[in-house]
């Protein structure tokens, strides 16, 4: 029972490498299953800010899964998840990206566009890869940022 629980596990872990994940901004906006659009009245560089800041807190990091296993528990790496973002105020625009890789698969996760639409006002696109309860969660907390809000996202 034990070998057939771990060969199950390292099944599931090597089929989902076979899922393509975007690795380009432009190819995940192309192919991202919603996109959420909302103005807030703030500088472009205040907006890029505060979600900069609150994304990384949220996703940077290492993250792992733990299984019960014949009664043995078990916790192992299930990859690295990764925040950069980069700001041309000159052009009135900045994004936030959501990356993750682990050994067999790798590509973006959420893309976070920003818009200056005036000095006080910034147009925010959120691009998601899927419509799970961790991204549509998330969506919302960027949302609850501008209101002051601190939640991440809801895995289930």
């Amino acid at each position: 029972m034990l070998l057939r629980s771990i060969l199950v596990l390292l099944m599931s872990l090597m089929l989902f490498g076979c899922v393509s994940m975007p690795k380009t901004p432009e190819a995940f906006r192309a192919d991202a299953f919603a996109l959420d659009d909302f103005v807030v009245e703030r500088s472009l560089r205040d907006a890029y800010a505060l979600v900069a800041e609150n994304t990384t807190r949220c996703h940077q990091g290492d993250e792992s899964s733990s299984a019960m296993i014949g009664g043995m528990f078990f916790s192992f790496p299930t990859g690295s998840t990764r925040v950069e973002g980069r700001i041309e105020p000159e052009e009135g625009t900045a994004v936030i990206i959501v990356t993750f890789a682990n050994i067999s698969v790798s590509g973006l996760l959420q893309v976070v566009d920003f818009h200056r639409i005036s000095a006080s006002q910034t147009k925010i696109s959120i691009h998601r890869s899927n419509d799970t309860k961790k991204w549509r969660t998330a969506t919302e907390a960027t949302k609850g940022w501008f209101q002051g809000g601190a939640a991440c996202y809801s895995l289930y």
